[in-house]
């Protein structure tokens, strides 16, 4: 289900499709948003361009929660070098 897939793929995937997918997972306990979360810290840290692009322009619900948009604020402010 992850294999393979790059940040920006599994960013840009709705949350109804990765709560799915880590259904009956070790991931359930994270959780979507745990999950968005450390994609956006990956995003950051690598400064992927795409990924950092993603995180612009995609708003599922779970980018609202404070905890994922404190991260999204983070990884965009590292990529953009301020």
């Amino acid at each position: 289900t992850f294999d393979g897939r790059s940040i920006a793929e599994l960013w840009r995937t709705p949350d109804a499709e990765l709560r799915g997918a880590l259904k009956h997972s070790a991931m359930t306990r994270a959780g979507v948003r745990r999950l968005r979360r450390n994609l956006a810290v990956c995003a950051g840290a690598t400064a992927d361009a795409n990924a950092l692009s993603a995180l612009r322009d995609v708003h599922e619900p779970t980018c609202d929660d404070p905890l994922v948009a404190e991260h999204i604020h983070w990884a965009l402010e590292l990529g953009s070098g301020l």
